[in-house]
This record gives C-alpha cells, sequence and structure tokens, in this order.
C-alpha cells in the first residue's frame, strides 16, 4: 500500500511538474510574442509619424544620440534641439537617497515570494497568483519613494 501511494505521489508531482513547464513554455512564448508586437507596433508608430515628413525633418526625428562628457557640450547641443529624450542611470537618483535599483541593496535584488525579477512581479499573472506578494512590492517601493525630493541632477537636466 505504501509502494502505491508513493507511486502515485511521484505521478501526481509529475504532473504538477509537466503543467509547470508547460505554463513556464508558454510565458516564455508569450513574452517574446509581446515582445515583437512592441517592435512592430514601434516600428508602425514610426512610420506613421515620418509618413510624408522630408528627408531632414525625419533624419531630426531619428537621429544618432549624442554623448556629451560635461555641460558645455551638453548646452552647444541642445541650443537648438526642438525635441529632446535623456536617458540617465540610476545612479542619478542615488543623490536622492534612492538606491540604485540593481547595485547591493538595491530594490531589484529582493525576492517577493520567491520571485526577483520585477519583470515578472508586474506581471497580471504574479498579481493574480500571489497578490500579497504584489502588493508587498508596491508598498515597499512606495516607502522607498518616500520622503525622496529631486536632486541638483534632476533639477540640471
Amino acid at each position: 500500500e505504501t509502494a502505491e501511494r508513493e507511486a502515485s505521489e511521484a505521478a501526481r508531482i509529475q504532473q504538477v511538474l509537466s503543467a509547470v513547464e508547460k505554463t513556464n513554455d508558454r510565458y516564455d512564448s508569450f513574452k517574446a510574442s509581446l515582445s515583437a508586437a512592441v517592435d512592430d507596433a514601434a516600428e508602425a508608430a514610426l512610420k506613421a509619424v515620418c509618413d510624408g515628413l522630408t528627408p531632414a525633418a525625419i533624419e531630426r526625428l531619428t537621429h544618432t544620440p549624442v554623448e556629451v562628457s560635461n555641460g558645455a557640450e551638453a548646452a552647444a547641443h541642445l541650443k537648438d534641439c526642438q525635441h529632446l529624450l535623456i536617458l540617465t542611470g540610476a545612479g542619478l537618483s542615488a543623490a536622492s537617497g534612492i538606491p540604485t535599483f540593481r547595485g547591493a541593496g538595491g530594490f531589484w535584488t529582493k525576492t517577493y515570494d520567491g520571485v526577483e525579477d520585477p519583470c515578472e512581479i508586474l506581471t497580471l499573472k504574479f498579481f493574480l497568483e500571489k497578490p500579497a506578494a504584489f502588493w508587498d512590492w508596491h508598498f515597499d517601493f512606495e516607502d522607498l519613494l518616500q520622503g525622496k525630493e529631486p536632486n541638483a541632477g534632476h533639477y540640471a537636466i
């Protein structure tokens, strides 16, 4: 009887593992499909924006980003810009007391119900399966931002 029970439990465990593997495969497929759809949408949006524009206008919208290393270079480049996007590292907010996300003790290094990756935590699937962990993450993030103010770097931008 014990052998039968163990065999039955082993079979059930195998079924669960198989179901988990299938779910993971479907999730990976979904992520790949979503990524492709976002890329296609971005390309279509750019094409729609550029439709009817002159080549010079398209160049202004799609040029290679400019890297600058000091304020004078930045000011010279920004002087005539009509559209601007500035990407910074998480370190910009460190001066405001917000730790870098991936650095030692960073917010994205924390685990919530066995999950560390915020790209997984911030999904409907995670919310539905682990709502308490989802809200723990949310409230921890809000707590992290409490009392923080923009710093000189933010104002300079």
